[in-house]
């Protein structure tokens, strides 16, 4: 799964539940039972953040 997708996916959910994506993220690591492929976009998404934050951290800039 890409980050698009996954974005979409998440964005798609919080839509459902009329939340936003932290609300939603802390509802699934609380144990609410979503289905796999929500917990893999979140996954995917945090992923990416994180690795976007460590290219910010070492360089100084976003890489694109």
């Amino acid at each position: 799964m890409q980050i698009k997708g996954a974005k979409t996916i998440l964005e798609k959910r919080c839509k459902f539940y009329g939340k936003d994506l932290p609300w939603l993220f802390r509802k699934i690591n609380e144990g609410w039972d979503e289905p796999d492929n929500v917990k893999r976009a979140m996954k995917v998404y945090q992923a990416h953040i994180k690795d976007q934050d460590y290219w910010i951290q070492k360089y100084g800039r976003e890489p694109w």
